[in-house]
């Protein structure tokens, strides 16, 4: 079964092979959580919600088991970086985000 199909120069992906729900910090401060596809020069996160609030005392570490009372998310979208704007990435446990 193919994950992705092109139309008319136009790449669709398979809804749920888009990868891996991540928190990715980009430089300039940006930072979003969403899923993760990585390709060859740069990566997309689909249904990204940029971190506005962390809510946190304890920085990034405590939003691995999802957002907290305090956490304040923006609207989804989706984003596209370039390899080279990405600082690092923090793996999430899946069950505990929800798009």
């Amino acid at each position: 079964m193919k994950d992705r199909i092109e139309i008319d120069g136009v790449t669709f992906e398979r809804v749920d092979r888009r990868g891996l729900i991540k928190i990715v910090v980009l430089e300039r401060g940006f930072v979003y959580v969403g899923r993760v596809s990585e390709q060859d020069d740069e990566i997309t996160i689909s249904g990204a919600r940029s971190i506005i609030r962390w809510g946190t005392s304890q920085h990034f570490g405590e939003l691995v088991n999802g957002p907290l009372a305090n956490t304040k998310l923006g609207a989804p979208c989706d984003v596209r970086a370039r390899w080279a704007q990405v600082i690092h990435t923090i793996e999430v446990n899946q069950d505990a985000w929800t798009e």
